[in-house]
């Protein structure tokens, strides 16, 4: 009877801790849908991304894309040099992995959601009084995402019995950090969601060519997320990128979390390429208005200083584009008229 609660003791803790067959299997589930996805849309990012002039945004992109991915290696990597060594050395390695991966992710997380931030700032005319609060969450989040770096205490330790780098012993500073990423990770969906959705209705009462958001959900509908993400299609709106972002990060796990939060990035890769087919089919006018510095300021100024910040708006200010459909049923916006594709600030 004596040894009862503690039996009952080390039963919960037991059940507390993550099982690392488990959380390998996740690991490696999400370095396969990336190496999936980057097959998928190797094609598009080679005609929409490197055959084009090399800006800024091209850099951006290198680190919306690959930024996961290094993340993932680096699991990988520490996965299976685990798997065959010793305790000791396994807990040698947990101390060199365990923070790096993290990191990485968390400055994953934060770069796709400035691609959200440019979005929201550019369909709102470029107004810093209405993008001020979304931005002001977005540097609260990037500034605990980037706090590891400078100290690795705050990532938390490994369990030497377990033979997995997964941080089971967290300390008051790592879960203050934590809920502090988390926290404003969703106060910043929670602002772009707003911004957005407002944004939207007017664009649709406008029957904008930048495809309103609300119209696409509707149309789409949520149902449809799978279908379209496995396609070789652009998926239609952001919305299910802040959707998923936000059950997420409430939702959190020590585990899941290795394979559900990279979701939202690779979701908004395809957001920025389908921003940037657009911008392919309209060579001939951005021709056109190179030679209108006076009507198209904005354009010439990418032309002239491809390494400035404006490159980047501006690839986030084209409107969503979608393949021509092979009838007026099989496209969902068939019914959707547009107006002349033109390149002012809407």
């Amino acid at each position: 009877m004596d040894g009862a609660p503690q039996v009952a003791l080390e039963a919960s803790t037991a059940a507390l801790h993550v099982d690392p067959r488990a959380a390998n299997s996740i690991m490696l589930a999400s370095f396969i849908l990336l190496i999936h996805e980057w097959f998928v849309t190797l094609e598009e990012e080679i005609q929409r991304i490197w055959m084009k002039p090399w800006t800024l945004f091209t850099a951006y992109w290198v680190a919306v894309r690959y930024l996961p991915f290094a993340a993932r290696v680096l699991g990988v990597i520490g996965l299976f040099k685990l798997s065959w060594s010793t305790q000791v050395r396994a807990a040698t390695l947990c101390q060199r992995f365990v923070p790096a991966a993290p990191i990485i992710l968390g400055w994953a997380i934060s770069t796709g959601h400035l691609a959200l931030l440019m979005r929201i700032h550019v369909l709102w005319e470029r107004r810093w009084l209405v993008s001020a609060l979304p931005a002001f969450l977005w540097t609260l989040e990037f500034a605990a995402n980037v706090y590891p770096v400078f100290d690795r205490l705050t990532i938390g330790e490994s369990d030497p019995g377990l033979p997995s780098c997964i941080p089971t012993i967290i300390g008051r500073k790592a879960a203050f950090r934590l809920t502090s990423a988390m926290c404003d990770a969703v106060a910043f969906d929670i602002s772009v969601t707003v911004l957005l959705v407002v944004k939207s209705v007017s664009l649709d009462r406008q029957r904008s060519e930048r495809h309103p958001l609300v119209r696409l959900l509707l149309i789409h509908g949520t149902p449809t997320f799978g279908k379209r993400f496995t396609s070789n299609r652009p998926l239609a709106g952001i919305g299910v990128v802040l959707l998923l972002n936000s059950l997420n990060l409430v939702f959190i796990h020590a585990t899941f979390t290795i394979f559900m939060l990279i979701i939202p990035n690779i979701v908004i890769n395809r957001l920025i390429l389908s921003l940037r087919a657009y911008e392919s089919s309209c060579q001939a006018d951005m021709r056109v208005a190179a030679t209108q510095p006076s009507v198209h300021t904005n354009r010439s100024l990418t032309l002239t200083s491809p390494f400035g910040v404006n490159t980047i708006l501006e690839a986030f200010q084209q409107p969503l584009h979608f393949p021509a459909p092979h009838a007026a049923t099989d496209h969902p916006l068939s019914d959707i008229p547009t107006r002349p594709a033109t390149h002012a600030h809407v």
